[in-house]
């Protein structure tokens, strides 16, 4: 008996060969590193722009008060070398900018406080003590 066997026009895939990259996952963290910086950056500067403009509009109400102790505020000049380091601290996020980032550039998320104040809201103890403690319970439940 006699197998017959049929003809098949189309030859077996080749196998596909392997190329060794030593570096490719060291690669892949640099990529994924230089793609986070650059995101950074530009978070950085659209941080800047929107603190400045806060802090414009305050200077020019004469509204540059911390709204939980009512202690003014110091003004600092533009040409300062430390200038948006330095004002990103009277500007303290009700909701967190972490949890949600949606509200991040919001003004309604917003309270001017010193850096005493500002710490004490970053605390979990002090928070509660606060003046306007209430008010930005109220606020929070707001922009949920």
């Amino acid at each position: 008996y006699i197998m017959q066997h049929k003809f098949n026009p189309q030859p077996k895939p080749q196998k596909k060969v392997k190329v060794k990259d030593n570096y490719y996952w060291w690669k892949l963290r640099r990529n994924s590193a230089l793609k986070s910086i650059e995101k950074n950056k530009k978070r950085e500067q659209k941080d800047k722009e929107f603190y400045q403009s806060l802090y414009d509009n305050l200077v020019k109400n004469n509204n540059l008060f911390c709204e939980n102790c009512g202690k003014r505020l110091t003004q600092y000049p533009k040409s300062d070398t430390d200038f948006h380091k330095k004002i990103r601290f009277y500007f303290h996020h009700i909701l967190p900018k972490s949890r949600y980032k949606h509200l991040r550039y919001k003004i309604e998320n917003i309270c001017v406080l010193c850096k005493s104040c500002h710490s004490k809201a970053e605390s979990a103890i002090s928070y509660p003590k606060m003046n306007i403690y209430q008010k930005l319970e109220e606020i929070k439940e707001r922009l949920k």
